[in-house]
C-alpha cells in the first residue's frame, strides 16, 4: 500500500491546506514549504507502515502554533528557550499490518489511514534544540486520505490491499510531542548528539532514547524525531550533509495495536514494548532547494511480523521563498 491522490482527495488536501494557511496568519518573512514522502516499496514490501505523504510550511511566526504554546509561555521563559520558527503540516498515513499464517503466508489483518493535522514550534537553548508539537486528527475508515491507497498500488504494481481481515472504528486522535536534541561533542566535523522524545495521546503515546550524528557544509537541516524535518535556508550556495542515529523506544500506547483508550476493542496483535530504532541519509542543498534521501529500520514492534526489522525510505524536498 502507499498512495496517490485521486481528483477529489487531491482537490480536497489542496481546501485543507489553503485553508491551514489562511488561519495560522504567517509573518511576512521568508518560508519554506516542505513535500516529504515515505515509502516501503523500494524494500520490496508493502506492509507495516506503508506510506506518508506529508506537507509542511515553515514560517518565522504562526499565529495558532503561538496560541496553543501560550499556557507554557512563562515556563518556556524560565528555561531561556529562544524561538526559531513554526511550522503547520497536512499529512497521511497508511498502515497495513500483516502476520504470517500457519502455512507461512502474510495475511492482512489491519488496513488503516490516519489524517492528521500537525502544529509545531522549533526553539534553540544552550546547545540544545527542542521541538513542540500538538497533532490533531482522524484514524479509521472515514479518515479522508482513505481512498488513495489502492491508486498507488495500481501505478507499481501491487495488487491493492482489500482482504484485511478487521478495521478499527472511526476515532479522533489528539497527541502532544516534545524533541529535545542535545549537542555532545565534535569530531572531525561530525556533531555528535544525544536526542530524547515523547509523544503522549492517540494514535501513540512513546518515549524515545537515542544517539546520532551529523556533518553539515553550507547546509542547514532541522531534525526532529530523528529524522529531517526540512532544511532551512541558506545563503552560501551549494552544500550537503550526512547523519545517521540509532536508539530505542518504548511503545506505551498504540491505537493499532491496543485499541481505543477506554474501550474493548477486539485486540488482533500480541505487541513489544521496547522497539529499536535506525535512521541514516544524506542531503543536498543549493540556495533555495534542498533534498533529502533517508532509510529508516524499526525492530519487530507485534509477534508474527513478517519481518524482523522492517525498513521504509523517505523523500524530503524543501524550498524557501
Amino acid at each position: 500500500m502507499g498512495y496517490v491522490m485521486q481528483k477529489y482527495g487531491f482537490f480536497s488536501a489542496r481546501v485543507v491546506s489553503f485553508a491551514l494557511l489562511a488561519l495560522i496568519q504567517p509573518a511576512q518573512a521568508e518560508s519554506v514549504l516542505t513535500v516529504h514522502v515515505d515509502n516501503d516499496v523500494i524494500f520490496g514490501t508493502d506492509r507495516g507502515y506503508t506510506g506518508g505523504f506529508k506537507f509542511k510550511f515553515t514560517d518565522d511566526f504562526l499565529g495558532i502554533n503561538n496560541f496553543l504554546v501560550s499556557p507554557m509561555q512563562s515556563l518556556i521563559n524560565d528555561l531561556g528557550m529562544t524561538l526559531l520558527f513554526d511550522q503547520a503540516e497536512v499529512s497521511v498515513e497508511a498502515f497495513t499490518l500483516t502476520k504470517l499464517n500457519r502455512a507461512n503466508k502474510i495475511t492482512p489483518i489491519l488496513n488503516e489511514t490516519w489524517t492528521h493535522i500537525d502544529l509545531r514550534r522549533f526553539y534553540k537553548r544552550k546547545g540544545q534544540s527542542i521541538g513542540v508539537e500538538f497533532v490533531f486528527g482522524w484514524l479509521g475508515p472515514d479518515s479522508p486520505g482513505k481512498p488513495m491507497q489502492n491508486e498507488l498500488h495500481q501505478l507499481i504494481g501491487n495488487d491493492p490491499v482489500e482482504d484485511a481481515l478487521y478495521e478499527l472504528p472511526n476515532q479522533a486522535t489528539i497527541q502532544i510531542g516534545l524533541d529535545v536534541n542535545t549537542d555532545l561533542f565534535l569530531v572531525d566535523d561530525w556533531q555528535f548528539y544525544q536526542t530524547t522524545w515523547v509523544k503522549l495521546g492517540s494514535p501513540a503515546t512513546e518515549v524515545y532514547a537515542g544517539l546520532g550524528m551529523i556533518r553539515t557544509v553550507n547546509s542547514r537541516p532541522v531534525i526532529m524525531y530523528n529524522k529531517i524535518n526540512h532544511v532551512q535556508p541558506s545563503a552560501k550556495g551549494f552544500g550537503y550533509f550526512y547523519f545517521g542515529n540509532i536508539g530505542l523506544s518504548n511503545l506505551v500506547y498504540s491505537a493499532l495495536l491496543d485499541g481505543r483508550v477506554l474501550s474493548h476493542d477486539q485486540v488482533y496483535f500480541e505487541r513489544y514494548r521496547w522497539v529499536p530504532m535506525l535512521q541514516y541519509g544524506v542531503g543536498l542543498s543549493y540556495k533555495d532547494i534542498a533534498v533529502t534521501v533517508s532509510g529508516n529500520a524499526i525492530g519487530n514492534v507485534y509477534k508474527g511480523q513478517p519481518e524482523k526489522v522492517f525498513s521504509f525510505a523517505s523523500l524530503t524536498v524543501s524550498w524557501s521563498f
